[in-house]
């Protein structure tokens, strides 16, 4: 596999040698400059081909950028160029004209990680989210929802098919539903609407089953190995605009027999075994020459457009000709369900008959471009074009603006992409709001301002309205640009995001916050302005990449983002050093010790020419953490050591604490136990004066390890249980998975095996949710602490406990992990 990170920082380094720069490098080699910045930074849709690698290396080699054969074939070999391309190119000028060069160091061997039994593929780890509940009740639909049912007892992979609006969402989360009790493992579902990337389809189904995507990029691999042994439902909503990666769900169905895959898609997939159902409009009345009044009551269209009218005119019960208009209404939109919605919501307004004769209007209006198109496409363009006719001029145009929002949104960013005040555009929310253009998102009682969000066809149709009025790009720019300052203006972290209102909204922001750096990437090469601030938003928003299985995501934009930027120097120091640090601590999260060192080492190069002491001292602790998990406890405690000085030149508790937390890790490390306790009964007041209740937590459950290692086994439970217990209430959940690791040592050790497994597989369970890989040092203490006592369980018991971990309540297990402890605080007990 190609190391194209690795690959593209030594050619920048050779064509610098020389005195290059790309462009010259570009034109030398036949491509345009934007094609090679693609191709070197991995975008999609760009490869870089061994053709493309040899002549790189060919060129900097002819400028003197490259000294030696082995410095080139190690190039080569990093792009991934076969053995015999490379050995063909080495023969042949310029390479072959080069010095041989000194023979190849045989590369490092680095150990993999232990395995940890109770995460044997074996016992399935998958927590999928409740299926999404609908507001309004499934109308009609019995015929289908049985034949869908049908087909998936005999096909593995089924589509439902059809435009916009005929309701395959709604079909598709009904079938989920009832299939519940069908698949040992549940039913999950994953909604593809906001992507934009096929390459993120294997991310948001593993997010869909409570796991965190890997943030090596491996995404698939790690789908497949956590389906492998799953029997379940997976339901993939609205998949038609990603169909370029639609090959993904044939290898994921080879792999994982137990699989059947749901899917919504304007567009058949073309996949083999695919078994396709097309989505019907609602079936209409009958002719309005037979009809009788029973016969159109009876009518699953008619039934809509009544429950939906009454929801706006409790009252309403049309009879006579107004009835018969409610049929026509039905007849004229085809009985799709979504244009039948639109038109009933009117009935706050106008009659039926007024309805329909607006509607049958519309449809006239419209012209020949939508009669060119499926009727039940005219239905809904016609509902849409006329529900836009009874807005008035500011109404339109906001509905118009409200299309480039990729998710849910609230007044104030609404205001942004319009430039009218906030308290106007709330106003015409709440009047879009009631014509159902727009459906409500309730979240105001934590943000304080409500949210709304648009269908997707109705979204659509709302982009492709802006497009006639003004140029969309510049709307999305300020788009990009509302999320880009919002993400910076955030305040500092508070304790968990239950109450964290900055946290949370990042969260709901997810999809638009994606969709702005989407866009802005692709622009970032030839765009100062746009790479300066996309590196802003995405170190902004570095809470919700790390704390919402968000950190593959949140790295692969950093990465992308950072290989411009080394390219074009045009971000200001100190954001670059703050986008590295970030870096760091994301892969130092995923226990990628490599890319930690090099990523904080380059921070704090940048920390010490800025002179920036918080950043350096952060760097530092980073360097040592990768230090420790190494096993070069004297290398970490250097680094600790520094962290610590540089903590308390800046004034800063929180940091000055952190290092004193980490030099008495590094002290137990070392077997100084009396030193370690001592170190960390001196931060413990620290960091309570910074009033943050995680970083307490993390001294308190440092105390815990020391007090292990010395043997007193009640000290170390009441210590583990009180970091739990503030983990818990503040929603920390790595720190959650740590307090449960030591209430299984803590069991382990008083002979409760199956209470220790139980209690390790629940914290296996959070890792995997949010992506945190348990560092190697701590893994074999915990491994030793199972082993004996695990060991004499018979296998019945042990995979039960497994089981017991991965799928009983949170809180439930977590509440028999507090009751260890003895019955008194770890604060009093430390005095």
């Amino acid at each position: 596999m190609a190391d194209l990170a690795t690959f593209r920082a030594r050619v920048r380094t050779a064509r610098r040698s020389a005195g290059r720069t790309q462009q010259q490098l570009a034109r030398d080699i036949g491509l345009h400059p934007h094609v090679l910045s693609h191709k070197l930074n991995g975008s999609p849709g760009s490869i870089l081909n061994s053709r493309d690698a040899v002549a790189i290396v060919a060129t900097l080699a002819e400028w003197g950028g490259i000294a030696s054969r082995r410095e080139a074939e190690d190039l080569l070999r990093l792009a991934s160029v076969p053995p015999q391309i490379v050995a063909r190119a080495a023969q042949q000028p310029p390479l072959s004209d080069l010095e041989p060069g000194p023979p190849a160091a045989p590369p490092p061997q680095i150990a993999p990680p232990t395995p940890l039994w109770w995460t044997d593929d074996s016992v399935p780890a998958l927590r999928p989210a409740p299926l999404p509940e609908p507001i309004t009740s499934l109308v009609g639909r019995s015929e289908d929802v049985e034949t869908v049912l049908g087909l998936l007892r005999h096909s593995r992979l089924v589509t439902l098919l059809g435009a916009g609006g005929t309701g395959k969402t709604r079909l598709a989360l009904r079938v989920g539903q009832l299939s519940t009790g069908d698949f040992a493992d549940g039913v999950a579902f994953a909604d593809l609407s906001p992507l934009t990337n096929p390459e993120l389809i294997a991310d948001a189904v593993l997010r869909s089953l409570g796991l965190a995507p890997d943030a090596g990029g491996a995404t698939e691999a790690q789908l497949i190995r956590a389906l492998r042994p799953a029997t379940m439902l997976v339901v993939l909503d609205n998949l038609e605009h990603l169909a370029a990666g639609a090959d993904l769900l044939s290898r994921l169905l080879a792999a994982a027999p137990g699989v059947t895959l749901l899917v919504t898609s304007r567009v058949v997939l073309r996949l083999y075994g695919e078994q396709q159902y097309r989505v019907r409009p609602l079936p209409l009345p009958e002719d309005s020459v037979i009809a009788t009044p029973m016969s159109i009551r009876s009518s699953d269209a008619v039934v809509l457009f009544c429950q939906r009218a009454r929801a706006v005119r409790p009252e309403f019960d049309p009879a006579g000709a107004e009835l018969t208009a409610v049929a026509e209404i039905c007849r004229v939109l085809g009985g799709l369900p979504l244009a039948i919605e639109l038109a009933a919501a009117q009935i706050r307004t106008f009659s039926p008959s007024a309805v329909l004769e607006r509607l049958t209007g519309q449809l006239g209006w419209l012209g020949p471009g939508p009669r060119d198109r499926p009727r039940r496409q005219q239905s809904l363009a016609a509902a849409l074009a006329w529900s836009e006719t009874l807005l008035d001029a500011e109404q339109r145009r906001l509905f118009a603006h409200l299309g480039v929002f990729a998710g849910s949104f609230d007044a104030a960013a609404a205001a942004a992409v319009t430039g009218q005040p906030a308290e106007q555009v709330l106003q015409l929310l709440v009047q879009l709001e009631d014509q159902s253009l727009l459906e409500p998102v309730d979240r105001a009682a934590v943000t304080g301002s409500p949210r709304f969000r648009l269908l997707e066809p109705v979204r659509e149709y709302a982009l492709g309205r802006l497009g006639e009025l003004v140029e969309v790009d510049g709307i999305r720019r300020a788009h990009f640009r509302y999320f880009a300052r919002a993400a910076q203006l955030m305040g500092p972290p508070r304790p968990g995001a239950d109450s964290d209102p900055d946290l949370y909204r990042l969260y709901l922001d997810q999809a638009n916050i994606r969709a702005a750096l989407d866009w802005a990437v692709e622009r970032a090469a030839d765009d100062p302005d746009c790479l300066v601030d996309a590196l802003r938003l995405v170190t902004a928003s570095g809470r919700m990449w790390s704390r919402r299985s968000l950190l593959a995501e949140g790295m692969a934009y950093l990465q992308r983002l950072l290989a411009i930027e080394a390219d074009t120097r045009v971000a200001p120091p100190e954001l670059r050093m703050v986008a590295l640090l970030q870096a760091a601590s994301f892969g130092c999260m995923r226990n990628d010790l490599d890319q930690t060192r090099q990523l904080a080492g380059a921070a704090l190069a940048m920390a010490g020419e800025l002179d920036d002491p918080r950043v350096a001292s952060k760097a530092h602790r980073l360097l040592g953490e990768a230090a420790l998990a190494a096993g070069s406890v004297d290398e970490a405690m250097a680094h600790f050591e520094r962290q610590l000085e540089l903590g308390r030149r800046a004034e800063d508790p929180a940091l000055t604490g952190d290092g004193l937390n980490m030099m008495g890790q590094g002290y137990a490390r070392m077997g100084r136990l009396a030193e370690a306790r001592t170190t960390l009964l001196t931060a413990l007041p620290v960091m309570e004066s910074t009033g943050d209740l995680d970083l307490v937590g993390a001294v308190i459950g440092s105390l815990a390890d020391v007090a292990f290692r010395t043997g007193d086994t009640d000290e170390a439970a009441d210590c583990w249980v009180a970091m739990l217990e503030i983990h818990r209430e503040v929603r920390t959940y790595r720190g959650m998975a740590y307090g449960l690791e030591g209430c299984a040592s803590v069991e382990a050790r008083r002979g409760r095996a199956r209470k220790a497994l139980e209690f390790a597989s629940a914290a296996q369970r959070i890792r995997d949710a949010g992506g945190w890989t348990l560092p190697e040092p701590e893994r074999q203490v915990l491994l030793a602490a199972l082993a004996e006592p695990v060991g004499r369980l018979d296998e019945t018991d042990r995979r039960q406990a497994i089981a017991d971990g991965r799928h009983r309540g949170l809180d439930a297990i977590i509440d028999e992990a507090l009751a260890i402890a003895r019955p008194k605080t770890v604060l009093q007990e430390l005095g």
